[in-house]
């Protein structure tokens, strides 16, 4: 982890640091972010995207990774533990308070996930003249 202390300017060095960090991010560790920092973190980068564009080129890697990171993590969190997918559930009072209890967090899921979805499209959009993505392929199709 990079230390970093409030009002200190950031060197080259801790930048270089902090990308290299981000190529290590795992789907359990953005299980540690809060849903809400996440999609705060999504909205911001459609604003970095639109309002710096080809500024930003040189991070689309570290960007792409992270978001694709937090759509694995969304990808794993869809399924409610103990539920099969594709299996019908029955409609009995227990499921009914079961569901109840996980809207919320089905909800908060399935904006991050609409959100991951919306940011890659930015992220083609925008860069895809200037930026192969062919090595990320396979990632991005196993997070859908």
């Amino acid at each position: 982890r990079v230390d970093m202390k409030l009002g200190s300017d950031l060197d080259k060095d801790k930048i270089s640091q902090l990308i290299e960090a981000s190529q290590y991010i795992t789907s359990e560790d953005a299980a540690e972010i809060h849903s809400q920092k996440q999609e705060g973190f999504l909205n911001l980068l459609s604003d970095v995207i639109s309002q710096l564009g080809f500024g930003v080129k040189e991070f689309v890697p570290t960007l792409l990774n992270i978001v694709l990171t937090l759509c694995e993590h969304t990808e794993n969190n869809r399924i409610v533990p103990g539920t099969e997918a594709g299996k019908s559930d029955t409609n009995s009072d227990a499921d009914d308070e079961a569901i109840d209890n996980t809207t919320p967090k089905k909800n908060r899921v399935g904006n991050v996930r609409a959100l991951c979805f919306r940011r890659l499209s930015d992220i083609f959009i925008k860069f895809s003249s200037s930026f192969d993505f062919t090595d990320y392929g396979k990632r991005m199709w196993d997070a859908l």
